[in-house]
């Protein structure tokens, strides 16, 4: 398992950690977002996903990243 970390902008509240964590383990992405720093932390299978395939799920969810 891979580990990266985000910066990402528009995340609001809980509805939006819920949101971008299922959006994220539907691809299997195991995702920790934090409001406070702005920041997704994610653990995945790099022989099966790739960084830029995770930043378009999140972008796709509205969201920016930096």
């Amino acid at each position: 398992m891979r580990q990266a970390k985000f910066v990402v902008t528009g995340l609001q509240g809980e509805e939006s950690i819920q949101h971008l964590q299922e959006a994220l383990a539907s691809i299997g992405v195991e995702g920790r977002v934090d409001l406070t720093t702005g920041s997704v932390e994610v653990a995945f299978d790099e022989t099966t996903l790739s960084l830029e395939e995770i930043n378009q799920v999140i972008a796709g969810q509205g969201y920016e990243v930096m």
